[in-house]
């Protein structure tokens, strides 16, 4: 066998290959005589072990082949790299990085090599899941990962200890920079990951104030990589692209940056949403993209992907928002407004016709006192406790709204991440002693002023998305919930009802109440119907509007491009924007009538007017009785609701009932338990809005996404525990498990859905059910309730229908015997999904495994359908899947009764069944059941469909 002292000579810098290493390569050379075989068995197995983590299951592979390539002695090494993700490949998985020291573990000891970012987070949570007794001898080393790998295996195949071992890979940096000749630390011209920000304070709960994955060590030699690219996207790299591209970039540990050649910017941080969108890149633009880092290559190829395929939008479609351009209208300027006599005309943001009672919203941010602090540490602690918040609270609003409206929530959430702000906060906490509040609204008027700045008009409107994640955060800081409209005020035109008006707030008064009752904001609440009237809206005050009660909204500012122009546009809600001040003279109560198509507005119009505009909104088709297939199949078409506004959309939209009323929404946004008397009322109005269609009503589901801030939802029953999350909440005390937990407050909501059961047609199910046992512990608790509403008097239906969640594989392989105990099921394949997958859907990096288009989930419906048809009960499905249009014929074909969908999805799975066969979803669904991916899956019923047109 040839020398390999050549070959590591050549790859090895100089200086690396010690006298140890050399002699072990040398015993290497021409292998071991087998009379030493059972020797080197025993010194094998008491070798140091090296585990290799990288982002790149590709990259580790390679290390490993060239460390092993280096000596012939065989070294145990495992290497944990990528996730089972074929479409994102790039990641570190904390189990994995486990298994991997698990398999290669020993006395002698395990030396753990890694790149940067998450693999560091996942090495250092790995070690906290081994044995006690192991984890002394399984110790993290901060080398280089390619040199120190090799380094690391040569000292270890030379008999090495642990310390030499870790000494050798360490030096393997020094050699290298020795043999560059670099530049000692004190050099000036070091790296810096985040454009002079780099900053990390110590202490806090985990939100550190820097957006990449890490800072390269001084010196560190690594691979500068650019690409020069032309962005197509008519609207340029807007929100939505830029979260993609800040996402895809924050899955390497490379530092990445952006610049415009077009406008000649500066060089911004590419992890930064904030920085990316303040480019202001537009359709035709020039960009080019820098990587410094090991993985820099694929950092590039994935990011050029991206902006190759548009960030996934097309290029002959009108712009995605609103299409500016086919509406001169919407080319006007801010405060376009022409007042006549009777009318005002303003730029259509969402199209619709409105007649209705002004109803004034004035919102009013608290006045923050620039005063200084003198414990900064604890105001940076404060800040982040209340960014976690904000991210919970749209975390739960992503979860609830449509996933046209989560997208836009979703670029929220990034934010709150943005290193551009967090860093800023920080640094003016730090510098200027300024509390929380102080230094948080600084930040946020520097952003959107730097917004205000750019030219498109488009990107502008994203200085909105700022206002209102900034809002939310400064209202949590504040401690204060927005007071609801007054009916009696609402009532009066001489006195305009006024929303949110606050005290002055300062560092001393803030947290009267405890950082514990940082809370939800409170809904616009408007009981009567009218057309709401504002300077602006951001993206969550429109979302959680009642269309039924908000007939219409007029603004005096904003943009047919905000994000909460799409939103009235996803709820049906007629919008007119860019008015003018003059509108804000407007006396509530004052009759006003708007036409969303052309911008006009008409001050209290005459009966022919009203009667004219009346007849333009009754001119629309109207919506269908029944949801029937091409053979005359009748399938019943339900909504997902979340209240009595979504409920009257739900019926305006289509739906045959509720076939999923989630109650968390009457506990979220409290500090105390909703009573039995407030939960009933809130039941029997939605019953009225239904009249006779059924109305199914799911007790209380919380944990998981969605904790209540009245409820200990902490690891452990210990004081020292009650404020601390639960380290997996998806698989911890949520759903029935807490209801059954806490029976007075489940008897309260079953004796409030009881007594509305009287002569309305209201179902019960309990949620997330594991076992028999579960069933008829709740089923006891109903029964207890129905005894004392039977001797206090009270009416209810005796026979109202009882069912169950299927949500975990348990309650899938149980079903026979749960079937048994019930008189419906209702598979939510939200949670179906990652519990099959075993694939949290909130993890950004495993979400996409939770794909219920996959053949294993599907078997999983299958199954529940074939049982519950077997023991006479039908089968509903309430997840996302029932409104997917590649779902909708698979879930016909396996035998699915009913859908229930969120309101504005269900002209889509109209028009979807009403193409369908029952014979054409029975042979979809077949085929789809023996395919091996969702990707296969989402294919096939694309092309067949394709075929079918």
């Amino acid at each position: 066998m040839p020398s390999l002292l050549p070959l590591a000579s050549c790859l090895l810098p100089k200086g690396v290959c010690s006298q140890p290493m050399i002699q072990a390569m040398q015993r290497g050379l021409g292998g071991f005589p087998h009379e030493r075989l059972h020797q080197e068995k025993v010194f094998i197995y008491l070798m140091i072990s090296i585990v290799i983590i990288s982002h790149s299951a590709k990259l580790a592979a390679g290390v490993k082949e060239l460390a092993e390539q280096m000596v012939h002695t065989s070294v145990p090494i495992a290497i944990a790299a990528g996730i089972d993700d074929p479409e994102n490949p790039f990641g570190t998985d904390v189990l994995q990085v486990q298994a991997a020291i698990e398999s290669v573990y020993s006395d002698a000891g395990v030396v753990v090599l890694m790149d940067l970012g998450s693999a560091v987070l996942s090495a250092e949570m790995a070690l906290e899941f081994l044995d006690e007794d192991q984890k002394p001898k399984v110790r993290l080393c901060e080398a280089p990962l390619v040199e120190g790998a090799i380094a690391a295996v040569i000292q270890a195949a030379a008999g090495g200890d642990i310390d030499q071992v870790i000494a050798e890979a360490r030096s393997a940096l020094t050699a290298k920079a020795s043999q560059l000749s670099v530049v000692d630390s004190n050099d000036s011209t070091e790296f810096d990951p985040v454009g002079g920000m780099g900053i990390l304070p110590v202490g806090g709960t985990g939100i550190l104030p820097v957006g990449g994955t890490g800072i390269l060590p001084v010196g560190y030699a690594t691979t500068t990589k650019e690409i020069h690219l032309t962005v197509q996207n008519q609207q340029g790299i807007h929100a939505r692209p830029a979260a993609q591209f800040v996402t895809t970039a924050n899955r390497f540990n490379s530092e990445i940056t952006l610049r415009n050649i077009s406008k000649t910017s500066n060089i911004v941080n590419g992890k930064s949403l904030n920085n990316v969108m303040l480019l202001g890149i537009q359709q035709g633009d020039e960009i080019v993209i820098k990587a410094v880092g090991e993985d820099s290559e694929l950092a590039l190829i994935a990011l050029q992907q991206l902006v190759d395929n548009n960030f996934g939008e097309k290029l002959d479609k009108a712009k995605e928002d609103i299409n500016q351009e086919s509406n001169p209208a919407s080319n006007r300027s801010l405060h376009p407004s022409s007042v006549t006599l009777d009318r005002l005309v303003g730029i259509p943001a969402a199209a619709g016709i409105a007649i209705g009672a002004v109803i004034v919203y004035q919102p009013k941010l608290p006045e923050i006192i620039e005063e200084q602090t003198d414990n900064p540490q604890a105001e940076w602690e404060t800040l982040q406790l209340a960014i976690k918040t904000a991210q919970q609270q749209l975390q739960h609003l992503i979860n609830t709204v449509t996933k046209d409206q989560a997208d836009i929530f979703q670029a929220h959430l990034l934010y709150l991440d943005d290193p551009a702000l967090v860093n800023r906060a920080y640094q003016i906490i730090v510098n200027q002693h300024l509390w929380a509040g102080a230094a948080w609204k600084t930040v946020i008027d520097e952003t959107v002023a730097n917004y205000q700045t750019l030219e498109d008009s488009y990107m502008q409107a994203r200085g909105n998305d700022v206002i209102d994640v900034g809002w939310r955060v400064l209202r949590l800081l504040t401690n204060r919930k927005e007071t609801c409209l007054d009916q009696d005020l609402r009532k009066s035109p001489l006195n305009p009802p006024i929303l949110g008006d606050f005290d002055i707030i300062t560092p001393q008064n803030w947290g009267a109440g405890g950082q514990n009752q940082l809370n939800f904001v409170s809904p616009i609440d408007v009981t009567e119907p009218g057309i709401l009237v504002a300077a602006d809206l951001t993206p969550s005050e429109v979302a959680q509007l009642n269309p039924s009660q908000v007939r219409g909204i007029c603004c005096a500012s904003g943009s047919a491009t905000a994000h909460s122009s799409l939103i009235a546009n996803m709820l049906g809600i007629p919008m007119v924007v860019g008015v003018g001040q003059d509108l804000l003279s407007l006396p509530a109560g004052m009759e006003l009538a708007l036409d969303g198509t052309t911008g006009q507005i008409w001050v209290e119009p005459s009966e022919e007017r009203k009667q004219e505009l009346q007849l333009q909104s009754n001119s629309k088709d109207e919506l269908p009785t029944e949801v029937i297939t091409q053979d005359g199949h009748k399938i019943p078409l339900m909504a997902n609701v979340l209240g009595e506004g979504d409920a009257k959309l739900a019926l305006d939209c289509g739906a045959q009932g509720i076939g999923l009323l989630r109650t968390e929404f009457l506990y979220l946004e409290r500090l105390t338990i909703p009573s039995e008397e407030e939960q009933l009322a809130t039941y029997q109005a939605i019953a009225e809005i239904m009249g006779t269609h059924p109305l199914t009503i799911r007790t209380l589901d919380i944990g998981g996404d969605k904790p209540i801030p009245f409820l200990n939802l902490a690891s452990s029953d210990a004081p020292s525990a009650r404020h601390t999350p639960e380290p997996n909440p998806f698989l911890g005390w949520r759903g029935i498990r807490q209801s059954l937990d806490c029976p007075e407050m489940l008897k309260i909501q079953l004796r409030a859905i009881l007594r509305g059961s009287y002569g309305d047609n209201i179902k019960v199910m309990f949620p997330m059910v594991s076992s028999v046992e579960e069933v008829r512990a709740a089923k006891e608790i109903l029964a207890e309730a129905k005894a004392e509403l039977r001797q206090e008097g009270y009416g209810f239906n005796e026979q109202m229908p009882v069912g169950i969640m299927v949500e975990v594989p348990a309650a899938v392989t149980m079903a026979d015997q749960l079937a048994a105990e019930v008189d419906f099921f209702s598979i939510g394949t939200n949670d179906l999904s990652q519990y099959v997958m075993a694939a949290d859907r909130t993890n950004p990096k495993v979400a996409k495994l939770a794909d219920a288009l996959e053949p294993a989930v599907l078997r999983m419906i299958q199954q529940t359908v074939t049982v519950a048809h077997q023991a006479g009960i039908p089968v509903s499905v309430c997840g996302q899947l029932a409104s997917n249009p590649v779902g909708i014929p698979i879930l016909l074909g396996l035998g699915v009764d009913e859908l229930s969908v969120n309101p504005p999805a269900i002209a889509t799975v109209m028009s979807v069944i009403s193409q369908l066969t029952i014979n054409q979803a029975e042979m979809l669904a077949g085929e789809a059941l023996q395919l091996d991916s969702a990707v296969g899956v989402r294919e096939y019923i694309i092309n067949q469909l394709d075929r079918s047109v």
